[in-house]
């Protein structure tokens, strides 16, 4: 049987924005961005072949299409909300579903994940794809957003968490032909495309400021720039949070003592109207305890 009726995603944008009158108001209601509803309520009209909204210069109103539609549809809808929000509440507080930044994921937080477990073993961690273009929570998962960046969206909280240190590691065959930090300008300097800007504050910082560094190749991801530099392919700064078991196990190696601050790291985000799930208030507690532990073992400051 074919179904006529739409997605209900789109049924709620409609609502709230026929009860707010603004597609702005709707969206910081909703936690999703001012484009997600408007193409939801594009959807919604598109699908039943007419207007249901009016936008004008101060409200956006009702067609008299779309009152009646929602006058038949909105009890409806909100008896279907009040028993999910119950039932996914029911269900949901030993569930948290997460998104991670890969490198990350990989080489900092897996290690440490048994730790959790053991603390919280009546919480299920499941984890979903990381999308390199953001995060605007508009769908029901993930509720957690681990970014290697802070998300910039209403009512969307972004704890900062670790890897704003960054240091300049090579390969111990590398560092062999590096006494000075002069005799970097000789080398080939690698660099993760976001932060191609790096190598000049890094030169800056040890008073060769003057030089124009001639960068290397540019990698899109993280991981792929640490194997190169295991592989002695050039010289990296990279976050110290990355690379704890390659510095462990001797692959790479760090010829000069010194770190530098970028604005980047890593960030907890999340939408506010989530920030009472019990997994989300465990896994906060635990991810900033380990943290911790981890700048003080290796005497810095995340």
């Amino acid at each position: 049987m074919r179904l006529h009726s739409p997605p209900i995603t789109e049924l709620h944008a409609l609502a709230t924005v026929a009860r707010l009158g603004s597609v702005t108001l709707a969206a910081n209601e909703l936690s999703v961005t001012q484009g997600a509803v408007s193409r939801a309520i594009t959807r919604l009209e598109d699908h039943f072949g007419c207007p249901l909204l009016v936008r004008g210069n101060r409200r956006t109103e009702l067609t008299e299409t779309g009152k009646a539609f929602l006058d038949k549809v909105g009890p409806a809808l909100n008896v279907i909300e009040s028993v999910s929000s119950q039932l996914r509440m029911a269900s949901r507080t030993k569930e948290l579903t997460l998104s991670v930044a890969p490198t990350f994921f990989s080489n900092w937080l897996v290690p440490r994940l048994y730790r959790y477990e053991a603390l919280h073993p009546d919480i299920t961690l499941r984890f979903v794809h990381y999308n390199y273009d953001g995060c605007d929570f508009s769908d029901q998962t993930p509720d957690v957003v681990i970014s290697a960046k802070p998300l910039d969206i209403p009512l969307v909280c972004c704890d900062y968490v670790i890897g704003r240190q960054n240091i300049l590691v090579c390969s111990p065959k590398t560092a062999l032909g590096l006494k000075t930090p002069r005799d970097l300008l000789s080398q080939q300097l690698l660099c993760h495309r976001s932060a191609p800007g790096i190598w000049s504050a890094w030169f800056k910082e040890v008073g060769l400021a003057d030089e124009e560094p001639a960068l290397g190749r540019e990698f899109d991801y993280v991981s792929i720039l640490i194997e190169a530099t295991v592989a002695g392919l050039g010289v990296a700064i990279l976050p110290r949070c990355l690379l704890e078991q390659a510095l462990e196990l001797g692959r790479l190696v760090t010829p000069f003592d010194l770190s530098i601050e970028s604005k980047r790291g890593f960030h907890l985000c999340y939408p506010k109207a989530k920030s009472d799930m019990a997994g989300l208030i465990t896994f906060k507690d635990w991810l900033m305890d380990e943290v911790a532990k981890y700048c003080s073992a290796i005497g810095e400051s995340k």
